[in-house]
């Protein structure tokens, strides 16, 4: 992430479009941010915004539309003031948690699943109603209130939550004495939703407050509440942090 070696250097990711003049290229950047883009991308920046396609006096890049796509949350980092400058940004609102697909886009599931992969139908067995009771208390809190949207889960972990849940009932677990299903539920809840909460005590008290009457009376959810008593407790230093 220091240098652009790794896309232009001779066997770089990108070193095609210094090869073939020929031919007009789109490059996407997937979560370009986890690294900082001013200091990989510099040259890049300087070809397509005033260098006219050229890197150095000696290197010129064929004509490219370059993309690039980001989440601002705590493992990333916020583009500087000089990528800004030369982006047009688009901001995505957030997808409803309970989605089974975003509008718009066409059916895949025509399409196989590639070699190896295990595959995670989607039933009755990988939904349970306190994961969806928590989550829309959750959802309903940061858009109520305004909150960070890093604060719910991500696509990805509600897509490992459904196939926690069916693993579990395909393995048949509980039956085999290995894991119950409120264990399971307990665990997922604390590692992969609640472990999200994190910042200022005012910007996450009224996501807390909803969790705690979602969890209200599920005495089963040990780690679940534990986690949320620890989040009260360090109200008293204002700011909340998943890690004791």
């Amino acid at each position: 992430g220091e240098n652009d070696s790794p896309l232009f250097a001779e066997k770089g990711l990108l070193f095609r479009l210094l090869e073939d003049q020929s031919q007009s290229h789109v490059v996407l950047f997937d979560e370009f941010n986890l690294t900082r883009p001013e200091y990989y991308l510099s040259r890049m920046f300087y070809a397509l915004d005033g260098g006219r396609g050229t890197m150095t006096p000696d290197t010129k890049i064929a004509p490219c539309r370059v993309l690039g796509t980001m989440n601002i949350d705590d493992s990333s980092r916020p583009p500087s003031p000089k990528v800004i400058d030369r982006c047009f940004l688009l901001e995505l609102e957030q997808v409803d948690w309970d989605a089974e697909s975003p509008v718009g886009l066409p059916d895949f599931g025509s399409i196989q699943s590639l070699p190896g992969l295990p595959v995670a139908t989607v039933d009755g067995a990988t939904t349970d109603p306190r994961i969806n009771e928590v989550l829309q208390a959750l959802h309903k809190a940061v858009f109520e209130h305004d909150l960070r949207h890093d604060l719910l889960p991500s696509r990805r972990a509600l897509s490992d939550i459904r196939a926690l849940l069916g693993l579990h009932h395909r393995l048949d677990l509980k039956g085999k004495d290995l894991l119950s299903r409120d264990d399971l539920v307990d665990r997922v809840l604390a590692s992969r939703v609640l472990v999200k909460l994190s910042g200022a005590f005012d910007q996450v008290q009224p996501a807390l407050d909803a969790l705690d009457k979602a969890v209200d009376g599920m005495e089963e959810l040990r780690r679940t509440r534990r986690r949320l008593k620890l989040a009260r407790q360090q109200s008293r230093l204002g700011f909340v942090s998943p890690w004791q």
